[in-house]
């Protein structure tokens, strides 16, 4: 920086022995600029500072000035290019991040769909004789009468439930069968002492079918 300074007065110092004003160019010593004036042969500029009066400023200071210069504006560019650098850095991990989010997500609202679609591959069947001599394949583990006979009935099938004992309604019941459907029914409804019985000719409010299985107590029947 003292090296810029130092260079920058030598120009202006240059400049102004070139500029063509003399000690005769209308400028005297009485012109109100006196020895006096402020500016004194020891005011800090001295025949040793590296200025001389006659010099002026050579190719080489000239060209080392422009080379300071430029110096001083590349580090400014470099500088800049690294704080963009930086911010694109972090610009992409943060990409990243939303990018493996989103991939985390789009997997688990897949197996969600999947999980979904296999609740729902029993067969909407209107074939009475079909429906009780179709094989099954059923492995359920913990759930209740409920949920295990709407395993075993197609989609399309309603249960109802119609028995005095409540604890059997909320019993948890494994059941693992590859029979006929009929079959398999017998076999749960007689190990909890039930019965059951098929509406296949029900519909609903508009007219379409709406099949009915049953299971009640056995005491009841």
């Amino acid at each position: 920086m003292k090296t810029i300074i130092k260079l920058s007065i030598a120009l202006i110092c240059s400049l102004i022995s070139h500029s063509g004003i003399s000690q005769d160019s209308g400028i005297s010593q009485d012109s109100g600029i006196s020895q006096d004036s402020g500016i004194s042969q020891d005011s800090g500029i001295s025949q040793d500072s590296g200025i001389s009066q006659d010099s002026g400023m050579s190719q080489d200071q000239l060209k080392q000035a422009e080379s300071a210069v430029i110096k001083v504006s590349k580090s400014e560019e470099i500088s800049q290019m690294r704080e963009l650098l930086m911010q694109a850095q972090v610009e992409l991990k943060n990409s990243h991040q939303l990018a493996n989010k989103i991939v985390i997500q789009a997997k688990l609202d897949a197996d969600k769909i999947r999980q979904e679609a296999a609740l729902s591959v029993q067969p909407v069947m209107n074939n009475f004789a079909t429906v009780k001599k179709q094989s099954i394949s059923i492995e359920a583990h913990g759930v209740t009468l409920t949920e295990l006979l709407s395993q075993i009935m197609p989609s399309n099938w309603r249960v109802l439930i119609d028995i005095k004992d409540k604890s059997i309604q909320a019993k948890r019941i494994s059941f693992i069968s590859t029979q006929p459907r009929d079959i398999a029914l017998k076999e749960i409804t007689r190990s909890l002492n039930l019965e059951y019985r098929y509406y296949f000719n029900l519909k609903d409010e508009l007219g379409m079918p709406s099949p009915l299985l049953v299971v009640a107590s056995a005491s009841t029947r």
